[in-house]
């Protein structure tokens, strides 16, 4: 089987040499979009320079699924996300929980589409390997973003301008920024995806979604809930981090966000209860269950 991102790789060097109006009109304009900003653009203006590299690798990130997004090869993506747009509409408060950070990161990052379950971010990453000679610091920031996945993270404190959180299933302990602002209190359980730095002047995390707060149930729940679901194995630790990326159907953690939405404000939401594990989607086309 011939893999998502060759076909895109294909039909990019096609669109490259057709003289006919296309999107992708050179290698230049696919290797260095300028409608990007970039770490430093972003700096200047402001934002923290962690923050700021990420910002960019996701701005390039949505950049490449628009330009793709004619090819035939991605119809199983776009009929997930046109999907989910509709039906949650995320754009944030008031609208919706579920955020535009949120929201791109599963997008682009979580949802996988063909018998190789690629992701946009695996095509990109694939696709700009195969097509530039050159490494990218870009690239390897996305996949770093691609590696990651959402989190259920106690609050154990500040330090400084930081939040301390230490994940449950893991139990790693992070030092971070949350750009959104919110600083919130000690023994809080957050729902987010944290990003680690990779600058040697800049030692912290960055939470990359507006956190998600759950009000309740606590950890003790939380902990027999995985317990329940995985039992404890050798592989535990694996399927934990599968579960939290991809949940166990297609729109397992949107549609937890979406149902347990009990309030919020500009710089946090606030949840309550537990993932139900039955499916309200019946598209088996679209709602795969997952092997963990």
């Amino acid at each position: 089987m011939t893999k998502i991102s060759d076909k895109v790789m294909a039909q990019i060097r096609n669109s490259m040499a057709s003289t006919s109006k296309r999107k992708i009109v050179s290698l230049a304009d696919f290797l260095l979009p300028q409608d990007v900003k970039t770490a430093d653009q972003l700096i200047g203006m402001g934002y923290d320079p962690v923050h700021a590299a990420y910002i960019s690798a996701q701005n390039f990130l949505s950049y490449f699924a628009e330009m793709i997004s004619v090819f035939p090869a991605l119809e199983e993506f776009w009929e997930v996300g046109d999907f989910a747009i509709t039906e949650y509409m995320p754009s944030g408060l008031p609208l919706s929980p579920l955020t535009q950070s949120y929201f791109s990161g599963w997008l682009y990052l979580d949802v996988f589409f063909g018998p190789y379950r690629e992701t946009i971010g695996t095509c990109l990453i694939d696709t700009y390997n195969a097509l530039s000679k050159d490494g990218s610091h870009m690239i390897e920031i996305i996949r770093t973003m691609q590696d990651s996945r959402m989190g259920l993270y106690e609050h154990c404190g500040l330090t400084d301008k930081y939040v301390i959180l230490r994940e449950l299933t893991s139990e790693r302990e992070e030092v971070c920024l949350v750009p959104a602002g919110y600083r919130g209190k000690k023994g809080q359980l957050w729902f987010v995806r944290v990003l680690p730095s990779f600058l040697e002047k800049h030692p912290y995390s960055i939470v990359f979604t507006t956190p998600y707060i759950i009000k309740n149930p606590g950890k003790t729940e939380w902990l027999e809930y995985f317990s329940r679901l995985l039992p404890m194995t050798d592989t535990r630790s694996t399927a934990l981090s599968l579960f939290m990326k991809y949940g166990l159907t297609r729109f397992y953690w949107p549609e937890y966000i979406f149902n347990a939405y009990c309030g919020g404000q500009n710089d946090a939401i606030y949840l309550k209860g537990l993932p139900q594990q039955t499916n309200s989607f019946k598209n088996s086309k679209i709602n795969p269950a997952y092997d963990l």
